[in-house]
Protein backbone atom coordinates (compact mmCIF):
# COMPACT_ATOMS: atom_id res chain seq x y z
CA UNK A 1 0.00 0.00 0.00
CA UNK A 2 1.33 3.79 -0.64
CA UNK A 3 2.43 5.09 2.04
CA UNK A 4 0.86 9.22 2.37
CA UNK A 5 2.49 12.06 4.36
CA UNK A 6 0.02 12.90 7.53
CA UNK A 7 -1.52 16.69 6.99
CA UNK A 8 0.04 17.85 10.09
CA UNK A 9 3.58 16.22 8.87
CA UNK A 10 2.87 17.79 5.62
CA UNK A 11 1.99 21.30 7.47
CA UNK A 12 4.94 21.05 9.36
CA UNK A 13 7.09 20.36 5.88
CA UNK A 14 5.53 23.42 4.32
CA UNK A 15 6.43 25.65 7.28
CA UNK A 16 9.91 24.32 7.83
CA UNK A 17 12.29 26.97 6.51
CA UNK A 18 15.59 25.27 7.01
CA UNK A 19 14.36 22.69 4.45
CA UNK A 20 16.84 21.68 1.38
CA UNK A 21 16.40 23.53 -1.73
CA UNK A 22 17.42 24.29 -4.85
CA UNK A 23 20.93 26.55 -5.46
CA UNK A 24 19.86 29.83 -7.59
CA UNK A 25 21.29 28.19 -10.49
CA UNK A 26 19.51 25.04 -9.81
CA UNK A 27 16.00 27.10 -10.17
CA UNK A 28 16.91 28.42 -13.17
CA UNK A 29 17.74 24.86 -14.76
CA UNK A 30 14.49 23.84 -13.68
CA UNK A 31 13.12 26.33 -15.30
CA UNK A 32 14.78 25.04 -18.72
CA UNK A 33 13.49 21.34 -17.87
CA UNK A 34 10.01 23.03 -17.88
CA UNK A 35 10.01 24.93 -20.74
CA UNK A 36 8.54 23.24 -23.82
CA UNK A 37 9.87 25.85 -26.44
CA UNK A 38 13.48 25.71 -25.03
CA UNK A 39 16.74 26.02 -27.28
CA UNK A 40 20.30 25.56 -27.42
CA UNK A 41 21.58 28.87 -27.10
CA UNK A 42 19.11 29.72 -23.98
CA UNK A 43 20.53 26.56 -22.27
CA UNK A 44 24.34 28.05 -23.09
CA UNK A 45 22.98 31.29 -21.82
CA UNK A 46 22.06 29.65 -18.67
CA UNK A 47 24.73 27.09 -18.21
CA UNK A 48 27.61 29.61 -18.47
CA UNK A 49 26.33 31.37 -15.29
CA UNK A 50 28.06 28.64 -13.90
CA UNK A 51 31.78 28.27 -15.09
CA UNK A 52 32.31 25.37 -12.71
CA UNK A 53 28.97 23.43 -14.01
CA UNK A 54 30.63 24.30 -17.75
CA UNK A 55 33.87 22.79 -16.93
CA UNK A 56 32.19 19.18 -15.56
CA UNK A 57 30.04 18.97 -18.51
CA UNK A 58 33.17 19.29 -20.78
CA UNK A 59 34.77 17.07 -18.68
CA UNK A 60 32.41 14.39 -18.44
CA UNK A 61 31.83 14.98 -22.39
CA UNK A 62 35.48 14.22 -22.68
CA UNK A 63 35.23 11.04 -20.64
CA UNK A 64 35.29 7.18 -20.68
CA UNK A 65 31.73 7.43 -20.36
CA UNK A 66 30.44 8.93 -23.86
CA UNK A 67 33.84 7.46 -25.76
CA UNK A 68 33.95 10.97 -27.55
CA UNK A 69 36.45 10.70 -30.68
CA UNK A 70 37.61 14.38 -30.77
CA UNK A 71 38.12 16.54 -27.95
CA UNK A 72 34.89 18.54 -26.91
CA UNK A 73 36.33 22.03 -25.85
CA UNK A 74 33.14 24.26 -26.34
CA UNK A 75 29.77 24.16 -24.37
CA UNK A 76 27.99 24.07 -27.66
CA UNK A 77 29.80 21.02 -28.73
CA UNK A 78 29.29 19.26 -25.62
CA UNK A 79 25.64 20.25 -25.81
CA UNK A 80 25.60 18.57 -29.29
CA UNK A 81 27.64 15.43 -28.27
CA UNK A 82 25.80 14.46 -25.21
CA UNK A 83 22.42 16.18 -26.01
CA UNK A 84 20.23 19.01 -24.33
CA UNK A 85 18.09 16.83 -22.25
CA UNK A 86 21.17 14.83 -21.17
CA UNK A 87 23.50 18.17 -20.78
CA UNK A 88 20.47 19.83 -18.34
CA UNK A 89 20.08 16.52 -16.15
CA UNK A 90 23.87 16.76 -15.57
CA UNK A 91 23.89 20.53 -14.97
CA UNK A 92 20.76 19.58 -12.67
CA UNK A 93 22.48 17.17 -10.47
CA UNK A 94 26.31 18.72 -10.30
CA UNK A 95 24.27 21.59 -9.08
CA UNK A 96 21.89 20.47 -6.51
CA UNK A 97 24.47 18.24 -5.34
CA UNK A 98 26.96 20.80 -4.83
CA UNK A 99 24.17 23.00 -2.85
CA UNK A 100 23.08 20.36 -0.87
CA UNK A 101 26.12 18.97 0.71
CA UNK A 102 26.93 22.49 2.15
CA UNK A 103 23.85 21.91 3.81
CA UNK A 104 23.58 21.54 7.76
CA UNK A 105 25.59 19.11 9.21
CA UNK A 106 24.98 19.41 12.87
CA UNK A 107 21.94 17.42 12.86
CA UNK A 108 22.06 13.57 13.48
CA UNK A 109 22.18 11.81 10.02
CA UNK A 110 25.30 10.73 9.09
CA UNK A 111 25.77 12.85 5.95
CA UNK A 112 29.16 11.28 5.07
CA UNK A 113 27.79 7.87 5.11
CA UNK A 114 24.51 9.68 3.37
CA UNK A 115 26.78 11.08 0.04
CA UNK A 116 28.53 7.69 -0.26
CA UNK A 117 25.15 6.08 -0.59
CA UNK A 118 23.85 8.71 -3.05
CA UNK A 119 27.14 8.77 -5.20
CA UNK A 120 27.63 4.97 -5.33
CA UNK A 121 23.75 4.34 -6.96
CA UNK A 122 24.48 7.42 -9.17
CA UNK A 123 27.35 4.88 -10.42
CA UNK A 124 24.86 1.28 -10.08
CA UNK A 125 21.98 3.35 -12.15
CA UNK A 126 24.37 4.01 -15.30
CA UNK A 127 25.62 0.17 -15.50
CA UNK A 128 21.78 -0.52 -15.20
CA UNK A 129 20.55 2.54 -17.79
CA UNK A 130 22.69 -0.07 -20.21
CA UNK A 131 21.90 -3.39 -19.06
CA UNK A 132 17.88 -2.17 -19.54
CA UNK A 133 18.44 -0.68 -22.60
CA UNK A 134 17.03 2.75 -20.78
CA UNK A 135 18.26 6.10 -23.18
CA UNK A 136 17.32 8.38 -20.48
CA UNK A 137 20.55 7.32 -18.48
CA UNK A 138 21.04 10.94 -17.00
CA UNK A 139 17.76 11.40 -15.64
CA UNK A 140 18.05 8.12 -14.19
CA UNK A 141 21.54 8.76 -13.10
CA UNK A 142 19.91 12.53 -11.27
CA UNK A 143 16.83 9.98 -9.95
CA UNK A 144 19.44 7.69 -8.39
CA UNK A 145 21.41 11.09 -6.70
CA UNK A 146 18.09 12.23 -5.52
CA UNK A 147 16.06 9.21 -4.41
CA UNK A 148 16.88 9.83 -0.81
CA UNK A 149 16.63 13.29 -0.47
CA UNK A 150 13.92 12.88 2.17
CA UNK A 151 16.30 11.78 4.43
CA UNK A 152 17.91 15.51 4.37
CA UNK A 153 14.50 16.93 4.97
CA UNK A 154 13.43 15.25 8.03
CA UNK A 155 17.13 15.79 9.31
CA UNK A 156 16.22 19.42 9.01
CA UNK A 157 12.83 19.32 9.71
CA UNK A 158 13.48 16.74 13.04
CA UNK A 159 16.98 16.85 14.09
CA UNK A 160 16.88 14.01 16.60
CA UNK A 161 15.10 11.65 14.38
CA UNK A 162 18.75 9.19 13.82
CA UNK A 163 19.57 10.36 16.94
CA UNK A 164 18.83 6.90 18.25
CA UNK A 165 22.18 5.12 18.84
CA UNK A 166 21.02 1.73 18.30
CA UNK A 167 20.12 2.94 15.03
CA UNK A 168 22.79 1.41 12.12
CA UNK A 169 22.37 3.98 9.52
CA UNK A 170 24.77 1.89 7.13
CA UNK A 171 21.42 -0.88 7.16
CA UNK A 172 19.48 1.23 4.77
CA UNK A 173 16.42 -1.45 5.39
CA UNK A 174 16.28 -0.36 9.22
CA UNK A 175 16.50 3.42 8.60
CA UNK A 176 13.30 2.85 6.91
CA UNK A 177 11.88 1.14 9.59
CA UNK A 178 12.69 3.52 12.26
CA UNK A 179 11.33 6.53 10.08
CA UNK A 180 8.07 4.31 9.48
CA UNK A 181 7.57 3.65 13.63
CA UNK A 182 8.51 7.15 14.44
CA UNK A 183 6.54 9.52 11.39
CA UNK A 184 4.24 6.57 9.41
CA UNK A 185 5.83 7.18 6.68
CA UNK A 186 9.60 6.84 5.04
CA UNK A 187 12.07 9.42 3.78
CA UNK A 188 10.96 8.47 0.38
CA UNK A 189 7.56 9.48 0.17
CA UNK A 190 8.87 13.06 1.95
CA UNK A 191 11.83 12.74 -0.86
CA UNK A 192 8.93 12.97 -3.52
CA UNK A 193 6.71 15.05 -1.93
CA UNK A 194 9.78 17.50 -1.97
CA UNK A 195 10.88 16.88 -5.38
CA UNK A 196 7.41 17.22 -6.92
CA UNK A 197 6.97 21.01 -4.80
CA UNK A 198 10.79 21.47 -6.70
CA UNK A 199 8.71 21.23 -10.30
CA UNK A 200 10.67 18.54 -11.19
CA UNK A 201 9.83 16.08 -13.63
CA UNK A 202 7.57 13.60 -12.72
CA UNK A 203 9.58 10.54 -13.31
CA UNK A 204 12.32 12.07 -10.45
CA UNK A 205 9.96 12.15 -7.63
CA UNK A 206 8.15 9.08 -8.77
CA UNK A 207 11.67 7.32 -8.36
CA UNK A 208 11.88 9.34 -5.02
CA UNK A 209 8.48 8.08 -3.86
CA UNK A 210 8.80 4.20 -4.35
CA UNK A 211 12.69 3.65 -4.10
CA UNK A 212 11.56 1.13 -1.39
CA UNK A 213 9.29 -0.26 -3.87
CA UNK A 214 8.54 0.30 -7.33
CA UNK A 215 6.59 -2.93 -7.75
CA UNK A 216 4.02 -0.58 -6.71
CA UNK A 217 3.95 1.08 -10.46
CA UNK A 218 2.32 -0.97 -12.32
CA UNK A 219 4.24 -2.35 -15.47
CA UNK A 220 1.20 -0.66 -17.57
CA UNK A 221 2.70 2.69 -16.56
CA UNK A 222 5.29 3.59 -18.59
CA UNK A 223 7.45 4.77 -15.89
CA UNK A 224 7.32 1.61 -14.42
CA UNK A 225 11.10 0.56 -15.85
CA UNK A 226 12.60 3.68 -15.07
CA UNK A 227 11.24 3.81 -11.03
CA UNK A 228 12.81 0.07 -10.94
CA UNK A 229 16.04 0.78 -12.29
CA UNK A 230 16.71 4.04 -9.84
CA UNK A 231 15.03 1.49 -7.23
CA UNK A 232 17.97 -1.29 -8.04
CA UNK A 233 20.84 1.15 -8.37
CA UNK A 234 19.69 2.40 -4.38
CA UNK A 235 20.05 -1.70 -3.95
CA UNK A 236 23.32 -2.12 -5.85
CA UNK A 237 24.38 0.99 -3.42
CA UNK A 238 23.39 -1.14 -0.32
CA UNK A 239 25.07 -3.87 -0.93
CA UNK A 240 28.42 -2.41 -1.67
CA UNK A 241 28.52 -0.23 1.40
CA UNK A 242 27.68 -2.96 3.08
CA UNK A 243 30.83 -4.84 1.91
CA UNK A 244 27.93 -8.12 0.91
CA UNK A 245 27.11 -8.53 5.11
CA UNK A 246 24.76 -9.60 6.55
CA UNK A 247 21.98 -10.74 4.29
CA UNK A 248 22.24 -7.64 2.46
CA UNK A 249 23.63 -10.17 -0.93
CA UNK A 250 20.63 -12.20 -1.30
CA UNK A 251 18.25 -9.17 -0.66
CA UNK A 252 20.50 -7.64 -3.17
CA UNK A 253 19.76 -10.94 -5.95
CA UNK A 254 15.82 -11.18 -4.86
CA UNK A 255 15.43 -7.66 -5.37
CA UNK A 256 17.18 -7.36 -8.61
CA UNK A 257 15.53 -10.39 -10.05
CA UNK A 258 12.24 -9.45 -8.52
CA UNK A 259 12.69 -6.20 -10.35
CA UNK A 260 14.50 -5.97 -13.51
CA UNK A 261 14.90 -9.86 -14.00
CA UNK A 262 18.80 -9.84 -13.08
CA UNK A 263 19.78 -12.81 -12.16
CA UNK A 264 22.02 -13.87 -9.44
CA UNK A 265 24.88 -14.91 -12.78
CA UNK A 266 24.36 -11.85 -14.16
CA UNK A 267 25.19 -9.77 -10.88
CA UNK A 268 28.76 -10.32 -10.95
CA UNK A 269 28.85 -8.80 -14.69
CA UNK A 270 27.15 -5.85 -12.86
CA UNK A 271 29.67 -5.22 -10.12
CA UNK A 272 32.96 -5.26 -12.48
CA UNK A 273 31.53 -2.66 -14.24
CA UNK A 274 30.83 -0.32 -12.27
CA UNK A 275 34.70 0.29 -10.90
CA UNK A 276 35.48 2.67 -14.17
CA UNK A 277 31.55 4.60 -13.28
CA UNK A 278 32.82 4.96 -9.84
CA UNK A 279 36.21 7.05 -10.58
CA UNK A 280 33.84 9.01 -12.66
CA UNK A 281 31.82 10.10 -10.28
CA UNK A 282 34.43 10.71 -7.71
CA UNK A 283 35.79 13.18 -10.32
CA UNK A 284 32.87 14.91 -11.01
CA UNK A 285 31.68 14.88 -7.23
CA UNK A 286 35.00 15.03 -5.17
CA UNK A 287 33.32 12.30 -3.18
CA UNK A 288 35.94 10.05 -2.74
CA UNK A 289 34.12 6.66 -2.82
CA UNK A 290 35.86 4.98 -5.16
CA UNK A 291 39.23 5.04 -3.01
CA UNK A 292 36.95 2.55 -0.20
CA UNK A 293 35.74 0.37 -3.09
CA UNK A 294 38.02 -0.39 -5.05
CA UNK A 295 38.54 -3.26 -8.14
CA UNK A 296 39.76 -6.00 -5.43
CA UNK A 297 36.53 -5.19 -3.58
CA UNK A 298 34.15 -5.65 -6.41
CA UNK A 299 36.01 -8.39 -8.06
CA UNK A 300 36.31 -10.14 -4.57
CA UNK A 301 32.37 -8.86 -4.13
CA UNK A 302 31.05 -10.63 -7.73
CA UNK A 303 33.07 -14.25 -6.95
CA UNK A 304 30.78 -14.14 -3.62
CA UNK A 305 27.63 -13.80 -5.18
CA UNK A 306 28.53 -16.90 -7.36
CA UNK A 307 29.29 -18.63 -4.54
CA UNK A 308 26.43 -17.67 -2.82
CA UNK A 309 23.89 -18.42 -5.57
CA UNK A 310 25.65 -22.05 -6.39
CA UNK A 311 25.43 -22.57 -2.00
CA UNK A 312 21.71 -21.54 -2.57
CA UNK A 313 21.55 -24.36 -5.09
CA UNK A 314 23.43 -26.80 -3.03
CA UNK A 315 21.53 -25.97 0.35
CA UNK A 316 17.85 -26.45 -1.89
CA UNK A 317 19.25 -29.71 -3.24
CA UNK A 318 19.90 -30.97 0.03
CA UNK A 319 16.75 -30.20 1.39
CA UNK A 320 14.80 -32.10 -1.85
CA UNK A 321 16.69 -34.90 -1.32
CA UNK A 322 15.50 -35.22 2.19
CA UNK A 323 12.04 -35.22 1.44
CA UNK A 324 9.88 -38.33 -0.95
CA UNK A 325 10.13 -39.62 -3.97
CA UNK A 326 8.43 -37.31 -5.65
CA UNK A 327 10.91 -34.43 -4.24
CA UNK A 328 13.71 -36.46 -5.72
CA UNK A 329 12.98 -35.49 -9.46
CA UNK A 330 13.13 -31.67 -8.63
CA UNK A 331 16.37 -32.33 -6.81
CA UNK A 332 17.82 -33.84 -10.27
CA UNK A 333 15.87 -30.85 -11.83
CA UNK A 334 18.19 -28.38 -9.45
CA UNK A 335 21.25 -30.74 -9.83
CA UNK A 336 21.06 -30.15 -13.69
CA UNK A 337 20.44 -26.54 -13.88
CA UNK A 338 23.49 -26.00 -11.52
CA UNK A 339 25.53 -27.54 -14.49
CA UNK A 340 24.08 -25.79 -17.56
CA UNK A 341 24.64 -21.91 -19.09
CA UNK A 342 22.15 -19.30 -17.31
CA UNK A 343 21.29 -18.23 -20.97
CA UNK A 344 21.97 -21.00 -23.73
CA UNK A 345 20.68 -24.06 -21.51
CA UNK A 346 24.40 -25.92 -22.76
CA UNK A 347 26.58 -27.59 -20.54
CA UNK A 348 28.73 -25.07 -18.77
CA UNK A 349 32.42 -24.64 -18.71
CA UNK A 350 32.71 -26.13 -14.96
CA UNK A 351 30.65 -29.11 -15.99
CA UNK A 352 32.51 -29.43 -19.36
CA UNK A 353 36.18 -29.05 -17.82
CA UNK A 354 35.27 -31.71 -15.08
CA UNK A 355 33.75 -34.00 -18.05
CA UNK A 356 36.68 -33.76 -19.93
CA UNK A 357 38.87 -34.73 -17.33
CA UNK A 358 37.31 -37.75 -17.28
CA UNK A 359 36.45 -38.83 -20.80
CA UNK A 360 40.22 -38.03 -21.12
CA UNK A 361 41.50 -40.62 -18.18
CA UNK A 362 38.81 -43.13 -20.04
CA UNK A 363 40.26 -42.98 -23.22
CA UNK A 364 43.79 -43.90 -21.58
CA UNK A 365 42.18 -46.83 -19.76
CA UNK A 366 40.08 -48.05 -22.79
CA UNK A 367 42.43 -46.97 -25.31
CA UNK A 368 39.31 -45.18 -26.80
CA UNK A 369 39.28 -42.59 -29.20
CA UNK A 370 37.61 -38.99 -29.72
CA UNK A 371 38.11 -35.25 -30.59
CA UNK A 372 37.33 -32.16 -28.86
CA UNK A 373 36.11 -28.86 -31.05
CA UNK A 374 36.77 -25.26 -30.32
CA UNK A 375 33.96 -22.97 -32.13
CA UNK A 376 34.45 -19.05 -32.13
CA UNK A 377 31.68 -16.85 -33.22
CA UNK A 378 32.85 -14.58 -35.92
CA UNK A 379 33.41 -10.61 -35.01
CA UNK A 380 31.06 -11.40 -32.27
CA UNK A 381 31.96 -7.75 -30.78
CA UNK A 382 30.94 -6.15 -33.65
CA UNK A 383 27.44 -7.45 -33.31
CA UNK A 384 27.58 -5.76 -29.76
CA UNK A 385 28.72 -2.58 -30.59
CA UNK A 386 26.23 -2.20 -33.49
CA UNK A 387 23.26 -4.32 -31.96
CA UNK A 388 23.21 -4.60 -28.36
CA UNK A 389 23.87 -6.85 -26.03
CA UNK A 390 20.14 -7.81 -26.30
CA UNK A 391 20.78 -8.77 -30.06
CA UNK A 392 24.02 -10.56 -28.60
CA UNK A 393 22.52 -12.88 -26.86
CA UNK A 394 19.83 -13.73 -29.62
CA UNK A 395 22.83 -15.01 -31.82
CA UNK A 396 24.56 -16.59 -28.95
CA UNK A 397 21.29 -18.68 -28.03
CA UNK A 398 20.37 -19.70 -31.90
CA UNK A 399 24.40 -20.61 -32.36
CA UNK A 400 23.59 -23.33 -29.23
CA UNK A 401 20.34 -24.45 -31.35
CA UNK A 402 22.37 -25.09 -34.04
CA UNK A 403 25.56 -26.74 -32.38
CA UNK A 404 22.81 -29.12 -30.62
CA UNK A 405 20.90 -29.86 -34.17
CA UNK A 406 23.94 -30.82 -35.69
CA UNK A 407 25.81 -33.30 -32.82
CA UNK A 408 24.24 -36.97 -31.79
CA UNK A 409 22.46 -37.38 -28.10
CA UNK A 410 25.49 -38.82 -27.24
CA UNK A 411 28.14 -35.68 -28.23
CA UNK A 412 28.70 -32.71 -25.66
CA UNK A 413 27.96 -29.38 -26.39
CA UNK A 414 28.99 -26.48 -24.21
CA UNK A 415 29.51 -23.12 -23.65
CA UNK A 416 33.21 -22.21 -22.45
CA UNK A 417 33.02 -18.34 -22.34
CA UNK A 418 31.39 -15.53 -24.19
CA UNK A 419 30.86 -16.80 -27.71
CA UNK A 420 33.16 -19.62 -27.79
CA UNK A 421 31.68 -23.43 -27.39
CA UNK A 422 32.95 -26.58 -27.35
CA UNK A 423 32.17 -29.65 -28.71
CA UNK A 424 33.53 -33.30 -27.69
CA UNK A 425 32.34 -35.90 -30.04
CA UNK A 426 33.61 -39.37 -27.84
CA UNK A 427 34.58 -42.52 -30.75
CA UNK A 428 34.66 -40.19 -33.21
CA UNK A 429 38.08 -40.23 -35.50
CA UNK A 430 39.01 -36.87 -37.23
CA UNK A 431 37.62 -37.48 -40.30
CA UNK A 432 33.98 -38.09 -39.20
CA UNK A 433 34.62 -35.02 -37.10
CA UNK A 434 35.64 -33.05 -39.83
CA UNK A 435 32.29 -33.58 -41.69
CA UNK A 436 30.49 -32.90 -38.26
CA UNK A 437 32.49 -29.19 -38.49
CA UNK A 438 31.57 -28.69 -42.06
CA UNK A 439 28.08 -29.45 -41.40
CA UNK A 440 28.10 -26.59 -38.57
CA UNK A 441 29.67 -24.22 -40.83
CA UNK A 442 27.32 -24.72 -43.71
CA UNK A 443 24.79 -24.26 -41.47
CA UNK A 444 26.08 -21.01 -39.90
CA UNK A 445 26.60 -19.69 -43.48
CA UNK A 446 23.38 -20.34 -44.68
CA UNK A 447 20.84 -18.81 -41.13
CA UNK A 448 19.95 -15.47 -41.15
CA UNK A 449 18.64 -14.03 -37.46
CA UNK A 450 16.24 -11.68 -37.53
CA UNK A 451 17.15 -8.91 -35.24
CA UNK A 452 14.50 -6.52 -36.09
CA UNK A 453 11.42 -5.91 -38.23
CA UNK A 454 12.83 -6.23 -41.86
CA UNK A 455 16.55 -6.91 -40.58
CA UNK A 456 18.53 -9.61 -40.68
CA UNK A 457 22.18 -10.71 -39.75
CA UNK A 458 24.53 -13.42 -40.98
CA UNK A 459 27.22 -14.49 -38.12
CA UNK A 460 29.99 -17.17 -39.04
CA UNK A 461 31.95 -19.45 -36.62
CA UNK A 462 35.43 -20.78 -36.57
CA UNK A 463 36.24 -23.93 -35.92
CA UNK A 464 39.56 -25.68 -34.53
CA UNK A 465 39.37 -29.43 -33.28
CA UNK A 466 42.08 -32.00 -32.41
CA UNK A 467 41.53 -36.31 -32.14
CA UNK A 468 42.90 -38.12 -29.41
CA UNK A 469 43.71 -41.62 -30.22
CA UNK A 470 45.55 -44.90 -29.15
CA UNK A 471 48.25 -44.13 -31.87
CA UNK A 472 48.77 -40.47 -31.10
CA UNK A 473 47.78 -39.74 -27.51
CA UNK A 474 48.14 -36.19 -25.92
CA UNK A 475 49.91 -36.45 -22.95
CA UNK A 476 47.28 -34.16 -20.98
CA UNK A 477 43.84 -33.06 -21.57
CA UNK A 478 45.37 -29.53 -21.32
CA UNK A 479 47.54 -30.37 -24.35
CA UNK A 480 44.31 -31.66 -25.92
CA UNK A 481 42.38 -28.35 -25.36
CA UNK A 482 45.32 -26.38 -26.57
CA UNK A 483 45.99 -28.33 -29.52
CA UNK A 484 42.08 -27.28 -30.66
CA UNK A 485 42.35 -24.00 -29.67
CA UNK A 486 45.90 -23.59 -31.74
CA UNK A 487 43.74 -24.60 -34.94
CA UNK A 488 40.69 -22.22 -33.92
CA UNK A 489 43.67 -19.29 -33.78
CA UNK A 490 44.77 -20.71 -37.11
CA UNK A 491 41.49 -20.40 -38.63
CA UNK A 492 41.04 -16.94 -37.17
CA UNK A 493 44.78 -16.00 -38.51
CA UNK A 494 43.66 -16.95 -41.93
CA UNK A 495 40.25 -14.62 -42.61
CA UNK A 496 37.71 -17.32 -40.29
CA UNK A 497 34.76 -18.65 -41.26
CA UNK A 498 36.40 -22.27 -41.69
CA UNK A 499 37.62 -25.29 -39.88
CA UNK A 500 41.01 -26.64 -39.17
CA UNK A 501 42.53 -29.95 -37.07
CA UNK A 502 45.27 -29.42 -35.12
CA UNK A 503 48.97 -30.81 -37.15
CA UNK A 504 49.78 -33.97 -34.81
CA UNK A 505 53.24 -33.45 -35.80
CA UNK A 506 53.57 -30.82 -33.25
CA UNK A 507 51.61 -32.57 -30.44
CA UNK A 508 53.63 -33.72 -27.05
CA UNK A 509 52.79 -37.14 -27.63
CA UNK A 510 53.08 -39.52 -24.47
CA UNK A 511 55.80 -41.57 -24.87
CA UNK A 512 55.06 -45.79 -25.16
CA UNK A 513 56.97 -46.07 -21.67
CA UNK A 514 54.17 -43.97 -20.32
CA UNK A 515 51.45 -45.44 -21.72
CA UNK A 516 52.64 -48.90 -20.44
CA UNK A 517 52.27 -47.76 -16.53
CA UNK A 518 48.85 -46.45 -17.16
Amino acid sequence: MTEKISPELERKLKTCRGLPSPPTFALKVIELVNDPELDIDEAVKVFSLDPAIVSKILRIANSPLYASQRKVDTLQMAIIHLGLNATISLALSFSLVSGLRKGNQDATLNHSLYWKRSGLAGAASRVLSNYCELPCLEELFIAALLQDIGMLALDRLNPGLYADSALAQHCHAKVVEHEQQQLGCSHATVGGWLLAQWRLPERLHMAATYSEDPIQVSLDNELAKFVRCAAGAGVLANLLLNGGQDDTLQDTTDKLERWLGITAEQLPNLLEQMQPVLIEVDNLFDMKISQEVNSEDLIEMARESQLFANLRICQEVEKLKEGTLNLEAQCEQLENSAQRDGLTKLYNRSFVDEYLDKMFKQSLRERSIFTLGFLDLDHFKQVNDAHGHSVGDLIIKAAADILQAQVRSSDIVGRYGGEEFLIVLPETPAVGAQDVFLRILETFRQTRHDINAGQQLEVTVSIGFATHTPECPFSNIGALIKAADDALYQVKQNGRNNCRIFEATSVDLMSQASLSNI
